[in-house]
């Protein structure tokens, strides 16, 4: 049996640290796998790229094989991110997970793991809560870890390993944190900048394919976003939204009015989660249980064989035709019909045809 490390990610675009975690996850295995973000990223914003783009540079830049982190789990926070992804790597038959942090400590990551999990944790996130109203999540949740001793406040990244820990955890996953190259440019850096000088910091091979793929219209979901709130969202019973439709009153604008969307509680990408989960009708509770299947995005011959070999034995559905699924549950209907609609809005801001996602076929490499 093939050995398959996973990484859970959004190359919103690819760079060079990313092929870095690649390179290392593939260092104890014999096939790498990318569970990647769809259309829609953890910031509440489409992606830079479309899914199939993605993972084509994905597979370009060292991994085998790429599948579907689907909505709504690609576009929710950490901790709901996290369910997905593992979830989607365990079903594809992944013995471990491989990821970037700001440490690079796996055994400090498992120690934020360890208090998350604990029995008294929400109780004591909650007591912090109340003591820190306006503040934001996750400065509740740094001081939450300071009253269970740990004082060296983890990144972003540490803090989403965590949630990889905790969940791999239950399904017998092992987990590698591999520590982020600072000296390379992140992938915000590299969607502020003009794509042709994002060439040093890219793998060679994904930078001269994603020249040649449309970008998305940052500007038309911007706008989208904007008129969603300014039009729909009146007597919204949502505290979140609320206030997003009250400040849609003060601005002509979609970049504008997105730009002015962060609070002191909520940062602009919750404010952003949130608008887009109200648009395509995300159900809160969904974001608690496991994504019901994948979608193969690409592969080249070793990621091919390696789903040809574990065809028999795996159970969880992957998805080479997006229109075959057959669900099993009237929520994994709806949870289906949730991801196309989300797919269509993502053609309808960048000028494509409603159908183009559900007619791909994965690309092969």
């Amino acid at each position: 049996m093939l050995k398959l490390e996973t990484v859970i990610c959004e190359l919103n675009p690819i760079h060079n640290g990313h092929a870095y975690v690649i390179s290392r996850a593939k260092a104890d295995s014999d096939v790498c796998a990318a569970v990647l973000s769809g259309n829609f990223v953890q910031r509440g914003e489409t992606a830079a790229f479309d899914k199939y783009a993605r993972a084509h540079a994905a597979v370009l830049s060292g991994a085998d094989l790429v599948v579907e982190l689907p909505f709504p789990w690609c576009a929710s926070g950490a901790e709901s991110f996290a369910l997905g992804g593992v979830t989607a790597a365990a079903g594809i038959g992944s013995a471990g997970l491989t990821f970037g942090s700001e440490s690079g400590s796996t055994a400090y990551i498992e120690k934020i793991a360890g208090v998350k999990s604990s029995p008294e944790f929400a109780e004591v996130y909650t007591e912090t809560e109340a003591a820190f109203r306006e503040k934001g999540s996750a400065a509740v949740f740094d001081e939450t870890l300071r009253r269970f001793g740990l004082n060296e406040m983890p990144g972003a990244n540490d803090k989403l390993g965590a949630e990889y820990i905790r969940f791999g955890r239950e399904y017998g996953l092992s987990h590698t944190a591999v520590k982020r190259l600072t000296e390379m440019k992140s992938a915000t850096a590299l969607r502020s900048m003009a794509f042709a000088d994002c060439a040093p910091f890219m793998p060679e091979a994904a930078f001269a394919f994603l020249q040649t793929a449309a970008r998305s219209d940052m500007a038309a979901f911007a706008d989208v976003l904007f008129r969603h709130a300014r039009l729909y969202l009146r007597g919204t019973e949502h505290p979140v939204l609320q206030i997003a439709a009250k400040k849609a009153r003060e601005f002509t604008d979609g970049e504008e009015f997105l730009g002015n969307i962060a609070t002191k509680k909520y940062t602009a990408a919750r404010m952003r989660r949130e608008l887009l989960f109200s648009l395509t009708g995300v159900r809160p509770e969904w974001l608690k249980m496991p994504p019901p299947y994948t979608i193969l995005l690409a592969a080249n011959e070793r990621g091919r064989r390696y789903l040809s070999e574990t065809r028999k034995s795996r159970t969880f559905p992957v998805l080479t035709k997006p229109a075959d699924f057959v669900p099993v549950s009237d929520t994994a209907a709806e949870i289906r019909s949730c991801h196309a609609f989300a797919d269509e809005l993502f053609c309808l801001i960048n000028g494509l045809p409603a159908d183009t996602f559900m007619k791909r076929h994965p690309v092969m490499v």
